[in-house]
């Protein structure tokens, strides 16, 4: 799979897409709202995809589940970009800032976040 976000014609909005590369290659919508969604992210499982929103009314990460877009799971708590998964899944990385955040995850049919620690800035 890969995910990609697609501006609106509209205007500089955003939305997520995904692409299978298998099968049929045809883009299906992700997630489409009135809000900015863009720096998709596969866990390395593929179950789980972590995003940019700024429907908080600024930039924050999120987690949901994949193909299902079941509930949103916020990660950051103050700001967030960038989001990257570990290789082994259990950890995921995003800049708040100057600094690099780390919030322990757990994956599988459920998703658990504790809370994020600072890196370093």
């Amino acid at each position: 799979m890969l995910a990609f976000y697609e501006r609106k014609e509209q205007g500089a909005l955003r939305d997520m897409w995904v692409l299978p590369l298998a099968g049929e290659r045809t883009p299906v919508p992700f997630l489409v709202t009135p809000f900015n969604e863009r720096s998709p992210m596969f866990s390395p499982d593929g179950r789980w995809l972590a995003y940019v929103s700024d429907e908080s009314g600024r930039d924050e990460v999120y987690v949901r589940s994949y193909p299902e877009t079941g509930k949103k799971v916020p990660i950051s708590a103050e700001g967030g970009t960038d989001p990257v998964w570990s290789k082994n899944g259990r950890e995921l990385f995003y800049r708040s800032g100057d600094s690099l955040m780390a919030a322990p995850v757990k994956t599988g049919t459920a998703f658990t976040v504790s809370k994020p620690q600072k890196l370093f800035e």
